[in-house]
């Protein structure tokens, strides 16, 4: 599946697969028409530009909301605490994040709510540059990743 530019903002974390190259994931610096401006996600970043068509979403996992800072409790529900402070018993937790089983895929039920018994429904993900969008339109924050 490759992405269009209307699906994109900047900062978003996708997967390009040039030709004779590599894949590697990257960061969105600029949105043309027909190309994005990328960064390679890596100490020596390429920069350049690349064609929509050999861009792809990333699935999310379980280890990515890790990486975004996100809190598993028990029941595997991943949490992010509001204003991205450090998890704890009874803290305020603004996004809820289940796995579940929809239309004959897996995807990551985004919740959002004070606890999670009053939680509603916000929408349904399954790649990273999803979520880091759904993140942004309820926060007006970037979502910062751990390597």
């Amino acid at each position: 599946m490759n992405l269009k530019a209307n699906e994109l903002r900047i900062q978003n974390l996708v997967l390009c697969s040039p030709i004779e190259t590599p894949q590697f994931i990257a960061t969105i610096e600029e949105i043309g028409e027909k190309k994005a401006r990328i960064k390679e996600c890596k100490q020596d970043p390429i920069i350049g530009y690349l064609e929509y068509d050999f861009i792809s979403p990333i699935q999310l996992t379980d280890e990515w909301f890790l990486r975004f800072g996100l809190h598993k409790d028990n029941y595997g529900i991943f949490e992010w605490v509001k204003d991205g402070g450090e998890y704890c018993s009874g803290c305020v937790v603004e996004f809820w994040v289940k796995r579940c089983f929809i239309d004959d895929e897996w995807v990551f039920d985004v919740s959002v709510g004070s606890d999670f018994a009053n939680t509603v429904n916000f929408c349904y993900v399954k790649y990273v540059h999803q979520f880091q969008n759904v993140f942004h339109s309820k926060t007006g924050q970037e979502l910062e990743t751990t390597p």
